[in-house]
């Protein structure tokens, strides 16, 4: 904005800001600390609302973050790697879990043997398909 004409409100709103914020760089926090308190004002106050505020701020962003994470990771598990729609992840478990008990002879291991993620159930899956251990079918629900 500061190639504005003079004339422009923007650059006189413009130049108003820079004036203050010049002003409160050269003001000791004394001097804004007396000059509060002759306004009635309390810093502790304009503090606290101004940090809650940002906290909310925060607040919302990460709930938007999330709420784009939580819709990504619905896609992947409801879109395989071939592009076909996925079972739910209840039902891959079921259906892996019955794959493992009529097929003893394939055999898994998960890290450090703990529970596993449904991003883990979800990439056994896949991996299972694209190697035809678990044949694609259109009617799979």
């Amino acid at each position: 904005m500061s190639h504005l004409p003079k004339n422009d409100p923007r650059a006189k709103v413009k130049a108003v800001e820079q004036a203050l914020t010049e002003d409160l760089h050269v003001t000791s926090e004394t001097e804004l600390a007396r000059e509060f308190a002759e306004d009635g004002l309390d810093i502790s106050e304009i503090t606290n609302s101004m940090r809650n505020s940002a906290m909310d701020l925060v607040m919302q962003e990460r709930r938007k973050k999330l709420v784009r994470a939580r819709a990504e990771i619905q896609t992947q598990t409801l879109v395989g790697t071939d592009g076909r729609a996925r079972p739910s992840i209840d039902t891959i478990k079921r259906l892996l879990s019955d794959l493992f008990v009529a097929k003893p002879a394939l055999a898994i291991a998960f890290r450090q043997g703990k529970s596993q993620s449904e991003t883990d159930w979800i990439s056994l899956w896949d991996d299972l398909v694209e190697i035809g251990e678990i044949p694609r079918n259109d009617d799979e629900s």
